[in-house]
């Protein structure tokens, strides 16, 4: 018997996983995904089930002026008119992974100019351009990182997420995911030669 004969009824979900609670839409599948007989009678069903339970990678990179960089106290003396590379790395080996990676002044909170997300695969991001080994970096002006804090005096926290995307049809995998280590930087004036 095949199983248009049994009258068995074959339904694919319209969404991606995770599915989570209630009701999932459903569609008949694509003809493609079937496999028919002389008689165009479907015999079986070909379900196409990717799984990528490969870990994320998540690491925040030293802020820099120039070749001075945070380092172990996080200072950095920077000249006027300087900017500052920030970069971090948001990885998933095959690209299933979006991330979250955030710059915070001081009290003030998010800084906008320094902080992106999106699909790790993707770029540019808010200024932030990916390379080769999924390492994101960008130039922020110092002056547009300080703001108004008094005597060009600012401290900065970072933090970055990466999230995989793969589910088990109904749940995210959180143990595929990723926290970086946060970091932290400030930037003080570099003193003037008189």
């Amino acid at each position: 018997m095949n199983i248009t004969d049994a009258g068995i009824l074959l339904k694919v979900p319209t969404i991606d996983g995770p599915f989570g609670v209630g009701t999932v839409p459903t569609a008949a599948p694509d003809p493609e995904h079937l496999i028919v007989d002389g008689a165009g009678k479907t015999v079986a069903f070909r379900l196409v089930l990717h799984v990528d339970n490969n870990p994320c990678q998540a690491e925040i990179y030293e802020t820099a002026v120039g070749a001075i960089s945070a380092g172990p106290c996080g200072f950095i003396e920077y000249p006027a008119g300087s900017s500052a590379t920030i970069s971090f790395k948001a990885r998933h080996p095959n690209d299933f992974a979006t991330f979250d990676y955030g710059t915070y002044k001081g009290s003030t909170g998010a800084m906008a100019i320094a902080g992106a997300s999106g699909p790790v695969d993707a770029s540019p991001l808010n200024g932030f351009v990916r390379n080769m080994a999924s390492v994101f970096a960008k130039d922020v002006l110092v002056t547009d990182l300080i703001e108004t804090c008094p005597d060009g005096r600012a401290a900065f926290a970072q933090t970055l997420h990466v999230d995989a995307l793969a589910t088990d049809g109904w749940s995210i995998l959180e143990y595929l995911d990723r926290n970086a280590v946060p970091k932290a930087f400030a930037l003080t004036p570099a003193p003037v030669a008189v």
